[in-house]
């Protein structure tokens, strides 16, 4: 269905699914908390970014009372969030759920470093890149340490953070990356 581009009929599907889960396995079932993160993305690929808010503010609602901040999927939910939000939303859900990865997952899992990644991502769109440069630096020694300098996430961490410096006028050190 979802290949054919018959995004109206997935929809329909995957809300069918989640009453279904909702009865069998109950609201707060990791399953039917992932099934509502795909009628989300259902929803975004249609367009409807109200509707797909509402429907992840919803399940990670239900997700942190129900579950706590340390599951998978209160994560996700949380990162998914993040991506759709203002800025000032984005970086308290970015902040959180660093803090988060970071306690869980340990600072070297690739999700972590991808969500310290958006986060300086973001303070740059802010004009704040003396706070990504910081958080770039960090992300960089630890994929040189872990993946190795010649590593893609590596590679392009590094070209992040020379962009960063770059965009504060310290080009010799910004080409010197």
């Amino acid at each position: 269905v979802l290949n054919q581009g018959r995004h109206a009929e997935a929809e329909r599907l995957i809300r069918e699914a989640i009453d279904v889960s909702e009865q069998t396995r109950g609201k707060a079932n990791p399953l039917t908390l992932n099934l509502m993160n795909d009628l989300g993305i259902m929803l975004g690929r249609q367009g409807k970014f109200d509707q797909m808010h509402f429907v992840w503010r919803k399940a990670l609602e239900i997700s942190r009372r129900e579950l706590g901040t340390d599951a998978s999927i209160t994560m996700l939910l949380m990162g998914n969030l993040a991506d759709l939000g203002g800025d000032t939303e984005s970086e308290e859900l970015r902040r959180e759920l660093l803090a988060i990865q970071k306690r869980v997952l340990g600072i070297t899992h690739q999700y972590t470093l991808w969500n310290q990644k958006a986060l300086a991502h973001l303070w740059v769109r802010l004009d704040r890149p003396e706070e990504a440069e910081e958080l770039l630096r960090e992300i960089v020694e630890i994929e040189r340490l872990n993946v190795g300098s010649e590593h893609v996430a590596t590679i392009e961490s590094t070209l992040s953070l020379a962009g960063v410096v770059g965009r504060q006028e310290r080009y010799n050190e910004s080409t010197k990356l």
